[in-house]
């Protein structure tokens, strides 16, 4: 097991003992009621789940002072780590979450361009790039090892049908000055669910940015075959 995969496990561990129970239940229904609510045989129901993990362990403060899971571990617990734990530890505490578009692919590497603030940066992991293209819109989380980066277990990747409306979208909020963070990302994610959640709605009806869209939530007789 790497130094990253032992301290992923020690750090899950310490986060979600059971006097985390209810944290973890206020954090789940934050964070569902952010990016879309799932159910047990939705197709990306594990991918989400891990999705809400990585949020709840590298992005969601509690506490006081308000500290993630991640930088609580790393003050409690770095000292008795090795260094090569220590530095995962770290890195676990600088993790970035956005909208990545993938500008070139290669074996074992993809680089990857920040839709929304433009850096550029190169992860290295075979695990999520083998169904990639170059141009896809993906949201991921990427967790710092060495001068690259890694892809966290929750991962989430737009139709390539949506591109031009996501992009066009990011141009003209850009053009007024208006936010693009976390917010817009997850407004994209409940999007990306109802594409599952629903049969015989256009692909151009579910990203749409001009008006409110119907609820990410839909009757089992709309909801498209698993």
């Amino acid at each position: 097991m790497s130094a990253l995969a032992s301290v992923l496990e020690q750090l899950t561990s310490f986060a979600t003992g059971a006097d985390a129970t209810a944290e973890l239940v206020r954090a789940k229904e934050e964070f569902f009621a952010e990016t879309g609510e799932i159910f047990d045989n939705d197709r990306a129901f594990e991918a989400r789940s891990a999705a809400f993990l990585d949020h709840f362990l590298f992005a969601r403060p509690q506490g006081n002072p308000p500290r993630t899971p991640a930088e609580l571990f790393l003050a409690q617990k770095g000292e008795a780590l090795s260094d090569e734990a220590r530095a995962a530890a770290l890195g676990l505490t600088r993790t970035l979450h956005g909208l990545y578009e993938v500008v070139h692919l290669d074996k074992g590497t993809a680089d990857v361009r920040d839709v929304l603030h433009g850096d550029l940066l190169r992860v290295t992991e075979r695990r999520h790039i083998a169904g990639l293209v170059k141009e896809d819109l993906i949201e991921a989380r990427l967790i710092p090892v060495g001068d690259a980066y890694i892809f966290a277990a929750g991962f989430l990747c737009h139709p390539r049908e949506a591109r031009t409306a996501i992009l066009r979208e990011v141009r003209r909020r850009r053009a007024r000055g208006e936010p693009l963070g976390r917010a817009f990302v997850w407004e994209l994610s409940r999007m990306e669910i109802k594409v599952e959640r629903y049969r015989n709605i256009p692909l151009s009806a579910i990203y749409r940015f001009d008006k409110p869209s119907f609820p990410a939530h839909a009757p089992t007789s709309e909801r498209r075959p698993s």
